[in-house]
């Protein structure tokens, strides 16, 4: 059920924070782990996340086409431009 798929994306989403905890990334790196997650919200709560780790900020962006939705990518593009 989406239900279920939500709760399994919300497991998945724990998993790939603790991966990237205290540590710092390139956003390449970011891909493979967003693509685990199935929907754009969770992908896009993640990807915020992740922002203040990532070690070359100026490629954020390029993760963008992760997000299906444009509003999500409003989102993510409002955040790496405030920061950037």
């Amino acid at each position: 059920t989406r239900a279920d798929a939500r709760t399994a994306d919300a497991d998945k989403l724990a998993v790939v924070r603790a991966t990237l905890a205290n540590r710092t990334y390139y956003a390449d790196q970011l891909r493979p782990l967003a693509l685990m997650l199935t929907f754009d919200a969770t992908r896009l709560e993640f990807l915020k996340g992740a922002y203040a780790g990532v070690a070359d900020p100026e490629n954020f962006s390029k993760l963008q086409d992760l997000l299906s939705l444009e509003s999500s990518k409003r989102e993510l593009n409002d955040l790496t431009n405030s920061r950037w």
